[in-house]
């Protein structure tokens, strides 16, 4: 494990396809994947655009989401990020974590949203009563009681 992390960290050009290719080759898993990726910078683009190419189901099936912004740090409500100026990722996630709110996050911060969505929709569970149950808005609703 220690090896794959230092390659991935080491060689940032190949660390998508090294946790990403373990996994698309198991039939079990291959649908099941959702990836959330930052826009690529203009030095990435064409390894992105490649990846893309090589696995074109990941589109087709909606399975690749791609932030509009080079950061999750960009992507943050306005509102709140004008508040928080904390420079240290941590630190602002965790603020934001323990600011936002569900509205702020459904309606303004869509693709994460919908990447959880696809998520939750593509989990396996053993009893389908533990799934959230997704509603035709891709609000997450969870089960009532009564639904139990």
């Amino acid at each position: 494990m220690a090896n794959f992390h230092c390659r991935a960290v080491c060689n940032p050009k190949r660390a998508l396809n090294n946790v990403f290719n373990p996994l698309k080759l198991r039939p079990i898993y291959r649908n099941k994947l959702t990836i959330l990726c930052d826009q690529p910078d203009q030095n990435k683009q064409p390894r992105f655009e490649a990846f893309k190419r090589d696995n074109g189901f990941l589109e087709l099936n909606s399975q690749l989401h791609v932030l509009n912004v080079n950061g999750l740090e960009d992507y943050y409500p306005e509102h709140l990020a004008t508040v928080c100026t904390r420079r240290d990722k941590v630190k602002k996630a965790k603020w934001m974590a323990h600011n936002i709110t569900q509205s702020d996050f459904e309606n303004q911060m869509p693709i994460i949203f919908n990447a959880l969505n696809h998520c939750w929709m593509n989990a396996y569970s053993s009893d389908p009563v533990e799934q959230l149950h997704i509603t035709d808005t891709l609000h997450i609703k969870i089960p009532t009681e009564a639904e139990l």
